[in-house]
């Protein structure tokens, strides 16, 4: 189970990353083995692992990523004269910033 959760769902699943009850379900389903979501989560407790939090890069599945990349990273290694070379992070729910007592939820 441990070794599962630090896998990503299969491509199929549509899932960025495990939840208790679909790693659950996924194994009673593909491995049968029966176990709740509450043990799911009293392992992932006992383990602290935190599937919805990773801590690695996760790629794209635009299908333009590779050469999206390649544009960025030339702009960094070769940036045209007198360039400033920004990065941006979009983010869902994030809010712009209206003033120094407010941020991003």
């Amino acid at each position: 189970m441990i070794t599962l959760t630090r896998t990503s769902p299969p491509a199929e699943s549509g899932l960025s990353h495990w939840s208790t009850r679909t790693l659950a379900d996924h194994l009673k389903r593909r491995e049968g083995i029966s176990v709740s979501w509450h043990y799911v989560a009293r392992i992932w407790r006992e383990e602290n692992l935190k599937p919805h939090r990773p801590g690695t890069f996760e790629i794209s599945n635009d299908p333009a990523f590779a050469e999206k990349v390649a544009d960025v990273v030339g702009l960094y290694l070769a940036p045209p004269g007198g360039a400033v070379v920004l990065s941006i992070d979009e983010r869902r729910r994030c809010r712009p910033w209206t003033g120094p007592t407010q941020c991003c939820r």
